[in-house]
């Protein structure tokens, strides 16, 4: 709609780097896959009436699926980062396809630090499967300092013609359902922090 021009992505190439091997979507279907309309149990029309705060709609699901196939995929086989050592190379290689052999996880054992450990590095960015354990590590870590703890709460805006329901949805939705932004965030000043999205202020 900026550029005024009809062709997907306005007719800009696109380039786009990932690892196909990667954990698929949370709760939803990768771009690449087919989309399929599902049967209405009540009465076996297809089902093309979705809430606006669910799934994608079908014409969403199939645009995105055509935007996709326009890509052409170029492979990258050669590590470069990490060429000049081999075996961390191979391990990452087992990791990436879950198949481990005895040797590279008795190395990975080796890693392992325990947190009692005199050793154990504190101030290094730690990460975790959920973000429950996130959220407790993070407020640890700022009860640590002597600063003045901050809440900024979320000012939203939203478009007159939602719906009861999308407000509902809205209100409750969880930090990963709104880009990663927290309805109410604590801060305090020499807190180290994370910004994983681009952000207008």
């Amino acid at each position: 709609d900026v550029f005024n021009v009809k062709k997907p992505f306005a007719g800009k190439s696109v380039l786009l780097c990932g690892d196909l091997y990667q954990l698929p979507p949370i709760f939803k279907d990768p771009i690449y896959k087919v989309p399929i309309l599902k049967k209405d149990p009540n009465n076996g029309n297809e089902n093309k009436k979705r809430e606006s705060h669910d799934r994608p709609s079908l014409m969403d699901e199939l645009y995105g699926f055509e935007l996709w196939r326009s890509f052409q995929m170029a492979e990258l086989t050669e590590v470069m980062r990490q060429r000049d050592d081999i075996h961390f190379v191979d391990l990452l290689n087992q990791i990436r396809v879950g198949e481990l052999d005895d040797e590279k996880e008795e190395l990975l054992k080796s890693r392992f630090i325990s947190k009692d450990s005199p050793n154990y590095p504190a101030d290094v960015t730690h990460i975790f499967a959920e973000n429950k354990p996130v959220d407790a590590y993070n407020l640890k870590k700022l009860n640590e300092l002597s600063t003045e703890m901050h809440l900024i709460t979320a000012q939203d805006e939203v478009p007159k013609h939602l719906t009861s329901s999308d407000m509902k949805f809205i209100e409750s939705a969880k930090a990963r359902e709104t880009g990663g932004l927290a309805r109410v965030l604590e801060l305090k000043v020499g807190a180290r922090i994370l910004i994983s999205k681009n952000i207008d202020i």
